[in-house]
């Protein structure tokens, strides 16, 4: 079973109350414990005024790109407690359980990286296959995240687990971080996958 650190059992238990919408969550900073009254009511006003289409039609690259935008100004959760300096190492989850982690990466500019996957996924068009994205090894997840979105129009959710301060410590952390997935069985989506199973103990 995977284990939650604090940050994270809190977003999951904010979820699980059907009275608060996933668009207006955020977690307070880390300065002190946090608990789940911490978490506050956010409204972001551009929301409240574009509708979502009705979800026998897709939407216009325009408009869904619009709609990105705001996903990822509320939809980064940063984990780690830590100065958000250097190098962030983060996670992609299914919005409905944030512990069911499909991809791991790492960046130094989260927001810009984040509204990059799902702008990749191109999801105002309507074909099964992601045919733009060239590499074939690099289609499964920008599959993935296009079936998200079909279903009920979800989108990722994006957890920031460290910061690093060197590209070398950034990679350790980020295979590390990969392995641990590996280790509880997760279904990452990650090119490294494949490689690292064959390294991970079985219990």
């Amino acid at each position: 079973m995977v284990e939650m650190s604090t940050g994270v059992a809190i977003l999951q238990l904010m979820r699980d109350d059907p009275t608060i919408l996933a668009d207006e969550l955020v977690l307070l900073p880390c300065e002190r414990k946090r608990t789940p009254t911490d978490a506050l009511h956010v409204t972001i006003q551009q929301q409240a005024s574009v509708a979502w289409p009705e979800s026998s039609t897709l939407p216009n690259a325009a408009f869904l790109r619009r709609q990105l935008r705001l996903h990822t100004k509320s939809e980064i959760y940063d984990d780690s407690c830590n100065e958000p300096v250097g190098l962030a190492i983060y996670t992609l989850s299914d919005p409905r359980d944030i512990r069911d982690v499909r991809y791991v990466g790492q960046t130094r500019a989260p927001r810009r990286r984040f509204l990059q996957h799902l702008n990749h996924a191109q999801l105002w068009l309507a074909d099964d296959l992601p045919w733009w994205v060239k590499q074939p090894k690099l289609r499964p997840l920008y599959t993935w995240i296009r079936e998200l979105y079909r279903d009920q129009y979800r989108l990722p959710v994006m957890v920031i687990s460290a910061w690093t301060t060197t590209p070398a410590e950034a990679r350790a952390a980020e295979r590390a971080r990969i392995s641990a997935c590996l280790a509880n069985q997760l279904p990452l989506l990650n090119v490294e996958t494949e490689n690292l199973r064959g390294r991970i103990p079985l219990f």
